[in-house]
């Protein structure tokens, strides 16, 4: 008999290892890891991309490896992975860059605990990761096709415990709260879990959430409950997990998250840093940043505006908004004389890869004169965000 070629040999239509797929693989591939959970990769042929995951190890951080204070709308550090907590929080932790990480990872996501919390009604910290829709179709959840998924990652804390990772799909009408445990702490531990397919509920498979994966770091009782099967009420938080954020100075470290299709863990996919941070900036692009960096052709279309066009290297996900430092003198337009101005851009017609933004903010030139814009000063940027 031949040796199993495509992946309809060696897969089921849920991901898993086929009966009988393995009967004709050479003794040198045994596969007594598929008992552990782990299947090496090159037992798979290659079929594209695995992971659903962005920046899963965390080595972009377009906005600056400097810690960072959750708030209630979320911020970012790396690169899709948002610190959340809840409005009327009476506690604080903040998320940063780390290059404390397990071996064959550069980087992680810190948090760290910045003032303690008491969990009461409605309140929640997490680490939050959305899934774009269009990115979410392969899981055909929400049909009575849908496939299990398995989430795999790394994690360290210096609290022990229980701990709580959820998926919901857009509106929260379908949710799913399971545990894991850390042993050992301020240990590296890697982490495998299993998530059975969702067959009901609307999940998008449009640029908006397809899924949203949350790192549980403290949660009040009204939302925490049960864990290991699909609900339709709102839980973060399975019962018996610790609230990390009532532990001061308490640390947190994740990283090598993936999520991909099927109930086997296979090792993490590493990406070339150029691809991940492509597909980073479909949802958050920092064009420009520092000190003499070209910015693009302006013009002056009034004496007190100057517009441009720049067009971003990827599609966005959506027409983004715009960001920028608005220090003083951070930008300027050399258009026969040099005007220095605060900058402070703003959109004024939108697209997803071509974008017409203007300045106001000090501007003072000559009508219709043209003349090349650029940054001026070491904290000056421009960012254009189309974040879900």
């Amino acid at each position: 008999m031949s040796r199993a070629r495509n992946l309809a040999d060696l897969l089921d239509a849920n991901g898993d290892v086929a009966s009988g797929a393995l009967d004709n693989v050479p003794a040198s591939n045994d596969a007594s890891a598929l008992t552990t959970g782990t299947l090496p990769v090159a037992r798979v042929p290659y079929v594209g991309r695995r992971n659903l995951i962005i920046n899963g190890a965390m080595q972009v951080a377009q906005r600056g490896t400097s810690a960072v204070t959750a708030t209630s709308s979320g911020v970012f550090t790396t690169d899709r992975f948002k610190c959340f907590q809840s409005s009327g929080s009476t506690g604080s932790w903040t998320t940063e860059q780390s290059t404390d990480a397990p071996a064959g990872f550069s980087s992680s996501t810190k948090a760290t605990v910045a003032s303690t919390q008491s969990f009461s009604t409605g309140i929640a910290w997490q680490l939050v990761h959305q899934i774009e829709g269009n990115n979410f179709i392969s899981t055909a959840w929400g049909t009575s096709s849908a496939k299990d998924v398995t989430l795999s990652f790394w994690v360290k804390s210096s609290v022990t415990g229980a701990y709580s990772v959820s998926l919901h799909n857009d509106g929260y009408t379908k949710n799913y709260v399971t545990n894991y445990s850390i042993s050992s702490a301020n240990t590296w531990e890697y982490k495998t879990i299993v998530v059975p397919g969702e067959t009901s509920g609307t999940w998008l498979t449009t640029n908006g959430i397809g899924c949203s994966l949350r790192f549980n770091l403290g949660c009040s009782d009204s939302l925490t409950g049960a864990t290991g099967s699909w609900g339709s009420s709102l839980f973060l938080q399975g019962t018996g997990a610790v609230d990390w954020g009532s532990n001061s100075g308490a640390t947190f470290y994740l990283t090598g998250v993936q999520l991909e299709v099927g109930s086997v863990a296979t090792p993490f996919e590493h990406r070339s840093y150029g691809e991940e941070l492509a597909l980073c900036q479909r949802y958050y692009n920092k064009c420009v940043s520092g000190q003499y960096q070209s910015v693009g052709l302006g013009y002056y279309i009034a004496t007190t505006q100057v517009r441009m066009n720049i067009s971003l290297p990827v599609s966005m996900r959506t027409s983004p908004s715009v960001e920028s430092s608005s220090g003083t003198s951070d930008f300027r337009i050399e258009a026969g004389s040099t005007d220095y101005f605060n900058g402070g851009w703003n959109i004024v017609a939108d697209g997803t890869q071509n974008v017409m933004i203007y300045a106001t903010n000090g501007v003072s030139g000559t009508l219709q004169n043209t003349g090349a814009v650029s940054t001026y000063t070491t904290t000056a940027y421009i960012a254009f965000d189309a974040e879900l």
